[in-house]
Order: C-alpha cells, then structure tokens, then sequence
C-alpha cells in the first residue's frame, strides 16, 4: 500500500480529492440553507399576496468536477518510471 502513494502525483492526487470532498459537502450544505429560507421567502411572500416570483442563484458544481477529474487522473494515472542516473566513477 505505501508502494501506491510514492511520488507527487499520487499524494497530490488525495490532496485534490480531499479538497472536491470539502468543496462539495460546502456546495450542498450552502444549497439546502439556500433552498430553507428560499421557502420561508415564499411563505411570506404568499401570506403578504406577492406573486412575484423569487430569483434565486444555485452555487456552481464546475469547481468540484474539475477537481474530481483532476484528482481522477492524478490518482489512476500510471507512474513513470524514472531512467536510472549514471553514476560517475
């Protein structure tokens, strides 16, 4: 198991993956707060006779694919092997 993690590819690629795990547990968490007050919004809207509809703006997903697919390609990409250097006498 330590053989897998040697090399900076693989250690950024759990880097990257922590971080698309951070940005996607904060992604929903800002969706669902947005979407509890979104319905209170209405509520008082209908109660007051507003039939204006409510814009709202939902948060990105691009910035957790992109580093899913980084961290993707970073972990299953295969590792190069190095030239050994010649050793001088």
């Amino acid at each position: 198991m330590g053989d897998f993690f040697r090399g900076w590819r693989r250690k950024s690629g759990i880097v990257t993956l922590v971080l698309a795990c951070v940005f996607f547990v904060g992604w929903m968490r800002c969706l669902l707060h947005h979407r509890y007050w979104e319905d209170v919004i209405r509520g008082h809207r209908e109660m007051l006779g507003i039939n204006t509809p409510v814009e709202t703006s939902t948060p990105d997903y691009s910035v957790v694919s992109v580093l899913t697919l980084l961290s993707a390609y970073l972990l299953l990409s295969k590792p190069r092997n190095r030239k050994p250097r010649p050793t001088q006498v």
